[in-house]
């Protein structure tokens, strides 16, 4: 529909689809891997940044074991970082990870299908995409030992165990699965935003991102982040504070 008639009324209509998905409230990943498989080529058509809606589906797969989704989330991973796929695959195929990946890419090369097929979509709208907080180092260049890309991606997704989408406002933990709309707590998406990119934050840095004021004053302020963080644990977050640093583990944050 997107190709055919208009970018904006698929979109629409995948609205309503996640809508629909929150509402049942059912561990259905398959439902979700398609839905987050059609942002992805939405998102291409739209030239918007499609990495971190790879992670997560990357992170998913992780727990459903289905590996083509697996595979086509890798593919998106490895596209991000170069303007053309065979440069990526290149890069692969030399640090002796992923044969699986590999295949696919073949596969996908010789597909004769429908043009609207994730094969063919994949092959006509490759485009470079800025790495998000978990992206991985792909670079051969001199110097530089090859690198595993399926270890590398392993070890900083498979530990994931919640997703936030920003644009539904949905929070996912995946095990226990849990399904939780958060549009009504009041900025609770702007905080876990903030935090969970991997990097600690001080109170002043995360208040002036989640509050959007420029001057913090400890006496004034520290209430209000004691209270907003309260409720973050209440959704099963993994909180830490070190040396009077914020920070969210064991989640990937899918920006707009």
């Amino acid at each position: 529909m997107a190709r055919t008639k208009s970018v904006s009324l698929a979109r629409d209509l995948l609205a309503l689809e996640w809508k629909s998905l929150l509402f049942s409230g059912r561990c259905d990943f398959d439902r979700l891997l398609v839905l987050i498989r059609t942002e992805i080529d939405l998102r291409r058509l739209e030239g918007k940044n499609y990495h971190s809606w790879a992670q997560a589906a990357y992170v998913i797969t992780q727990t459903t074991g289905e590996e083509t989704y697996r595979e086509l989330a890798v593919l998106d991973l490895a596209i991000g970082f170069y303007k053309d796929w065979t440069q990526a695959l290149k890069c692969v195929r030399q640090g002796g990870g992923i044969s699986r990946f590999c295949l696919l890419i073949d596969e996908l090369k010789s597909a004769s299908s429908s043009p609207t097929t994730s094969a063919q979509t994949i092959l006509k709208d490759i485009s470079a995409v800025k790495a998000g907080p978990f992206g991985v180092e792909l670079c051969l260049g001199p110097g530089r030992q090859n690198v595993d890309l399926d270890t590398m991606i392993q070890t900083q997704l498979n530990y994931v165990n919640q997703i936030c989408f920003e644009s539904y406002q949905i929070l996912i933990t995946l095990k226990p699965f849990n399904l939780k709309e958060i549009k009504a707590m009041e900025r609770a998406s702007a905080a876990i935003k903030s935090l969970a990119g991997g990097q600690p934050k001080t109170k002043k840095q995360f208040f002036q991102e989640v509050w959007n004021i420029g001057d913090f004053d400890k006496n004034r302020h520290d209430d209000a982040i004691r209270s907003l963080l309260k409720r973050l644990r209440k959704l099963g977050l993994e909180l830490k504070t070190q040396k009077s640093e914020l920070s969210i583990e064991g989640i990937v944050y899918v920006e707009d």
